[in-house]
């Protein structure tokens, strides 16, 4: 039997928190990690990496999206000024990174999610939803530099 969902993640009439510390925590579900205690490259979605914010929740809630389908999984953990800032294309534009809340509001309670927040990436001003291969190559090495195993609860892992 899953887990109950966790209270916490619920919005509550709670305002969105653009505000992120270098310091706060970030939790990215991963299916698992190699002998270093490394993340394969290839499970770092990009652009729109989904994590949870520390500041709102536990490791393990990352776990909970679409109960019980993630919970075997486990979770890497790293801090906001981790992301990278900015990573060059080939052709010499910059392309950069950054969190923004964004919490998922579902029809049923059981998915949503204030703490949800996506590392997204900006060519100047403009939101972009793809991105070359050389800069989506960059930031999923220095993400997974950077990423570390979280510790989680008995009952998560």
């Amino acid at each position: 039997m899953p887990p109950k969902y966790p209270q916490e993640l619920l919005w509550k009439g709670r305002q969105l928190d653009p505000a992120f510390q270098s310091d706060e925590l970030l939790y990215y579900r991963v299916e698992g990690f190699d002998v270093q205690g490394k993340v394969n490259v290839d499970e770092i979605r990009a652009p729109d990496t989904s994590v949870n914010r520390g500041k709102y929740s536990r490791p393990e809630h990352v776990l909970y999206a679409s109960l019980p389908k993630y919970l075997n999984f486990k979770v890497a953990q790293f801090q906001v000024r981790e992301i990278p800032k900015e990573l060059h294309t080939g052709d010499g534009r910059a392309i950069t990174f950054r969190v923004e809340h964004d919490p998922t509001i579902k029809t049923n309670e059981v998915d949503e999610n204030y703490a949800h927040s996506e590392i997204r990436a900006f060519e100047g001003n403009e939101r972009k939803k793809n991105i070359s291969q050389s800069v989506l190559k960059q930031y999923r090495i220095k993400l997974r530099n950077v990423m570390a195993p979280a510790e989680l609860p008995a009952s998560s892992e």
